[in-house]
């Protein structure tokens, strides 16, 4: 597959879309990427679309958790106002915004990761490259075990039940279809991330700049 990035308007940033199921590996592919820009000269910053999340405390796995009037003001002001887009910042521990607002810096190429990036049509057309990565359940769950326990102060039963009532249905009915809106898959093998589709990628955005 080919991944076609036409050469435009330097002016206009770089905005590509990484998504995939909760724990798939959509962070960590977002600092292989940035690292590896950024010693090319190419200035990044990754956005993560949990900064949009409405309070709440219920279920984190579905459209309805998004404020996507925000997402879609955000990523307007990206492209056509440099330097004027902010986000908000959700605190997990307390299911609810800290109403702090941070100002998103004016760089070369913007990395958007989150479950449902690929979702919105809108956001969708925002983006210039769209990207899934896809990982085995049982490498998402063990990764998000993991992350819980440390980073989001969970125990075990609360996560897996999580996973059960919420996580799981979520992939299958709003996440995993939007695979096919994807320009490129980037396969996830038991918490590796595969190298070719990475510089595969990676050729592809530099060609663009």
């Amino acid at each position: 597959m080919n991944i076609t990035l036409n050469k435009r308007n330097h002016m206009k940033p770089l905005i590509i879309g990484i998504a995939g199921g909760s724990a798939s590996g959509k962070s960590s592919l977002c600092d292989i990427l940035r690292e590896k820009l950024e010693v090319q000269g190419i200035k990044c910053c990754v956005l993560s679309l949990d900064f949009f999340y409405k309070s709440h405390n219920e279920n984190y796995d579905c459209p309805a958790a998004y404020s996507w009037n925000e997402i879609r003001e955000c990523l307007l002001k990206i492209q056509t106002q440099p330097g004027t887009a902010t986000h908000p910042v959700y605190d997990y521990r307390t299911h609810s915004r800290t109403g702090e607002i941070i100002a998103i810096p004016e760089v070369d190429c913007y990395l958007i990761e989150g479950i449902l990036v690929l979702y919105d049509p809108e956001v969708l057309s925002a983006l210039d490259l769209k990207i899934f990565v896809d990982a085995e359940p049982d490498t998402r769950l063990i990764r998000r075990i993991k992350r819980d326990l440390v980073h989001r102060a969970r125990d075990v039963t609360d996560i897996i039940e999580q996973y059960e009532q919420t996580v799981k249905p979520g992939y299958d009915n709003y996440i995993c279809p939007t695979k096919g809106n994807a320009d490129f898959i980037v396969p996830n093998e038991k918490g590796q991330l595969n190298a070719v589709a990475i510089n595969f990628i990676l050729k592809g955005i530099k060609y663009h700049f």
